[in-house]
């Protein structure tokens, strides 16, 4: 129907790079956004949980738009996406983890 990417264009493709970018939000996102509401039910200060979100937006972003829009997949927004994006998710999961220490030491 028009969803169709060429092969051979490999990362020049505008629709191959923009599904790959998608494809990449899918692997990546549900995961943090189940952590930090694991997080939320268990307490956190939701300040925190709304600065973690709102850096994974501006990472989000940076590695789509920055990164692999740009200069043949090579933008420097798509190291900084993948390690910020990371770096959100081992937050809220060690901020997670440190909410449920109380749980433990019964």
């Amino acid at each position: 129907m028009g969803d169709k990417s060429d092969d051979s264009k490999g990362t020049t493709d505008p629709l191959y790079v923009a599904s790959r970018a998608q494809l990449n939000f899918t692997e990546n996102v549900p995961l943090v956004l189940g952590i930090a509401l694991l997080a939320e039910l268990n307490g956190a200060n939701r300040s925190y949980i709304n600065y973690a979100l709102g850096a994974l937006f501006a990472f989000r972003v940076s590695h789509a738009e920055l990164g692999l829009m740009i200069n043949e997949s090579k933008g420097p927004g798509r190291i900084v996406g993948f390690y910020g994006t990371q770096a959100v998710l081992a937050g809220i999961a060690g901020y997670a983890t440190y909410l449920i220490t109380d749980y433990w030491m019964i």
